[in-house]
């Protein structure tokens, strides 16, 4: 048993090792850290201290205007949205309605002289809710 588990070590401790000839890769950061790390200084008022309004200036229009960072705050707020319709059918659903109808009928009928006026009125609520047993939604 000794023996075993002495092998099972060797064998998890040699698969281990990457080799010789190993580098680790190079990660060069995409453009858009770069923009996102000037954003977090600007709006962190680093500048301030340098008292120069027009670079101050010109940094707080190109915040402003960073339209991959207004994308990209765009489809958070759509990734919530989508998520609130995807779990919308685990709630309960609630159905209102209401209708009003007004009739009179011809003074020119034969059977009723004088016509006949009816109002009818009508309200309605459905509350459904589908308890999701089996895990469908």
């Amino acid at each position: 048993m000794l023996r075993i588990a002495l092998i099972i070590i060797i064998a998890l401790l040699c698969g281990c090792s990457v080799g010789r000839d190993y580098e680790p890769p190079t990660a060069e950061l995409p453009p858009s850290w770069e923009r996102a790390k000037l954003e977090a200084e600007v709006s962190a008022g680093w500048l301030k201290p340098l008292s120069d309004p027009t670079l101050q200036q010109l940094l707080t229009e190109a915040v402003q205007n960073n339209f991959d960072y207004k994308a990209a705050v765009e489809r958070v707020s759509e990734a919530y949205a989508i998520r609130k319709l995807a779990a919308a059918p685990l709630r309960p659903g609630v159905d209102l309605s209401g209708q009003y109808r007004r009739s009179l009928e011809s003074q020119n009928l034969a059977s009723l002289p004088g016509g006949n006026e009816e109002n009818e009125y009508g309200v309605g609520a459905i509350l459904s809710w589908e308890v999701d047993l089996f895990g469908r939604i």
